[in-house]
């Protein structure tokens, strides 16, 4: 089934609340919200141009989950059966304060590789939890776009999650992380485009985009890399988490991040802060689909339908675009309600990293 065009109306403007306990009762008060169009979430000035944007996104054919099409994947629920108490907000980073690859924001630049860099990152972060937060690799998604024959032969365009996840349970995935790092046996292979103002650096133009050829495969690591190739790899399994919002909230605080596909409209390239949702609008067509990494959820007081407080419901999402963009590379989006949140609870996946 393809992603389901849903169209976003875009907020003036950004509300600052502070957090309550959540109310089980407000499901209606969030619907009845977020019809009305109200503002959630501030746009501005967008940190990379239109062309840019497009680049970092996938066409929706990408997540099409035909019979035969993908790997197989079993529905395998195995936070669910714990009698765990979900608290109003969590947060991955906090949970696992020593497991740094939970607070990096990877930078995709412009290449549609949303789908590698997910996979690898949510990775990097579940073997640091598995190890009791004592192993720091970075996992590379330069190893995988460019090595996986069965994923894309034009990974810049996009591939589904799935190609990303069976690659690294049959062929591991060595370290790596962002461009230009150090000590690791393949780093991110496109440096991000621009001037960053949380890094101060200026990388200069972009010379690539979506129909980028495919980098070439190097069964090697860098020069100065202590390991050889093989034995830097990291394997593991991969599922499919449900679709359920407590289920996702269980996996999350039991194993870690998990990876996520999400449909993309036009405004979401102006998001600043708040809490993104997607309204439909007659006529706004779909821009793509993108791969991120939920670490936490929370919720909002905010001031509803005849001036009445309730507390929206969102998840907290650490997106592939830089620091520079949204919140410190962050986003949040509304937890729950379906018709608008651009899907992100559809089509959900984890896996656990094989440990000696």
């Amino acid at each position: 089934m393809m992603i389901v065009p849903y169209i976003v109306l875009a907020a003036a403007g950004a509300m600052a609340v502070k957090a309550t306990p959540f109310d089980e009762q407000n499901e209606q008060e969030m619907e009845d919200y977020l019809n009305s169009g109200q503002p959630l979430f501030e746009t501005g000035a967008p940190t990379m141009s239109s062309e840019d944007f497009e680049s970092r996104i996938m066409d929706p054919e990408y997540l099409d989950l035909k019979e035969g099409k993908l790997p197989r994947t079993a529905l395998i629920e195995l936070a669910a059966g714990q009698n765990k108490t979900i608290p109003p907000s969590f947060d991955a980073r906090e949970k696992w304060p020593e497991c740094k690859s939970i607070r990096l924001v990877r930078n995709q630049a412009n290449c549609g590789s949303c789908w590698a860099v997910s996979v690898a990152s949510v990775m990097s972060d579940r073997l640091c939890i598995a190890s009791n937060q004592s192993t720091q690799t970075l996992l590379s998604a330069t190893d995988i776009l460019s090595c996986c024959d069965e994923c894309t032969p034009q990974p810049c365009a996009g591939s589904n999650p799935l190609y990303a996840w069976a690659y690294l349970q049959s062929h591991g995935v060595c370290s790596g992380g962002p461009y230009n790092r150090k000590s690791v046996c393949k780093p991110y292979v496109f440096r991000p485009c621009s001037y960053s103002k949380k890094e101060k650096m200026h990388y200069g133009p972009c010379n690539y985009n979506r129909t980028s050829p495919k980098p070439m495969c190097l069964k090697k690591c860098l020069q100065d890399y202590k390991k050889s190739y093989t034995e830097d790899k990291v394997y593991g399994n991969y599922y499919k988490v449900s679709d359920d919002e407590r289920e996702i909230q269980k996996e999350i605080m039991t194993y870690g991040p998990v990876q996520a596909s999400m449909a993309v409209y036009d405004d979401f390239h102006k998001y600043k802060n708040g809490i993104y949702y997607h309204k439909r609008v007659s006529g706004e067509k779909l821009k793509g689909v993108h791969a991120v990494k939920i670490i936490g959820w929370g919720v909002e007081e905010v001031e509803g339908v005849n001036n009445k407080k309730f507390n929206m419901k969102y998840w907290l999402i650490s997106n592939s675009w830089g620091a520079d963009w949204g919140e410190d590379g962050l986003f949040r989006i509304v937890r729950g309600a379906k018709k608008f949140n651009c899907q992100i609870e559809w089509m959900v996946n984890a896996g656990h990293p094989k440990t000696q």
